[in-house]
């Protein structure tokens, strides 16, 4: 399956009608998180009703959404800011699918545009959508994102407070971690970011915002494993399933690469950490890249100061023989 194959009716008129809805009310385009929650949202309720509009979609990062290479090619995606895009129709109103499925999606976009298309419904429609999400850790890690989100500014609580129930959160959420063998590697390595977790978060003070990052780069990279899973996507062709397979190997050397550097720059508040069981042999790695990083800079600078004593050198005698 491809951009290049006949698209379902329904779904392409489903992508125009949910940007000329929102459109309609808010004078401007809907952001992609809109877009996609939209879709995944159309989807599941026409499935219910007997409905195939053959949505190409994932699960990833944000949720569901759809996989843009399958969608039709009048959509128009715009990078507005990091984590921000919008979308756009740059085409003509397509054909209507068949009269009671424009019905359906008529009256499913309208009425999810009055419920959740305002400023400040998003994050709720967000947790309806999740609610679909095929393992239980999708919603508990969510729940995770969500607090260190709300507790990062809040003043209602104090710190310790605040790292005792993230400290706790995401001990819970790890206990559903799912088993199946795609997720292998995240699963023998998550004991290990969780025990660099446990020594933060049992710190005195710690930085909300750092652990936050960490926190991020773990579920980001439990979701290139997610998106594989025979569960987590539909309507995408083997060829695509197999790319993604073929990203995993790089994406956890990436992962491993950012935890050692975490694991070292936490090692020198918390020392207890360099000579864990489980963890200190990434400090100790992250200690050895560092020092092998130094060795060939400094073998570079020597190198360049050389080069600049030999131009120099040959300059003056250039000079001198010009002088002559």
């Amino acid at each position: 399956m491809s951009r290049n194959n006949i698209l379902n009716d329904g779904l392409v008129y489903a992508s125009y009608k949910v940007i000329k809805e929102f459109e309609n009310v808010n004078l401007k385009p809907p952001s992609g998180l809109y877009f996609n929650k939209t879709l995944s949202f159309l989807n599941s309720e026409l499935r219910r009703e007997g409905i195939d509009i053959a949505v190409p979609h994932c699960w990833y990062r944000w949720g569901d959404e759809v996989v843009r290479y399958y969608m039709p090619g009048e959509l128009q995606w715009t990078h507005k800011e990091d984590a921000y895009t919008i979308v756009e129709w740059n085409g003509n109103m397509p054909a209507n699918p068949e009269d009671h499925i424009k019905m359906r999606i008529d009256s499913i976009v309208k009425e999810l545009m009055e419920d959740y298309g305002k400023p400040g419904r998003i994050q709720d429609f967000v947790d309806i959508i999740y609610e679909g999400a095929p393992f239980e850790f999708q919603r508990k890690y969510k729940g995770v994102r969500d607090l260190f989100y709300s507790l990062q500014n809040s003043r209602a609580m104090d710190q310790r407070e605040k790292q005792k129930l993230l400290l706790q959160s995401l001990k819970d959420a790890m206990e559903f971690l799912p088993s199946d063998k795609i997720f292998k590697d995240v699963v023998e390595f998550a004991p290990k970011y969780l025990r660099l977790m446990e020594y933060c978060l049992n710190y005195r003070q710690i930085d909300l915002v750092k652990l936050n990052e960490i926190s991020e780069e773990f579920w980001f990279w439990f979701c290139y494993y997610l998106r594989t899973h025979p569960k987590a996507h539909e309507n995408i062709d083997s060829d695509t399933i197999t790319y993604w397979k073929g990203e995993l190997d790089y994406q956890k050397s990436n992962f491993t690469g950012y935890f050692r550097d975490h694991a070292l720059g936490f090692s020198r508040l918390i020392p207890e950490i360099a000579i864990d069981n489980e963890i200190g042999f990434y400090v100790r790695e992250a200690i050895r890249e560092d020092n092998e990083f130094e060795a060939v800079f400094s073998e570079f600078v020597s190198a360049v100061k050389g080069l600049d004593e030999f131009l120099a050198e040959n300059k003056k005698r250039y000079k001198f023989g010009e002088a002559n």
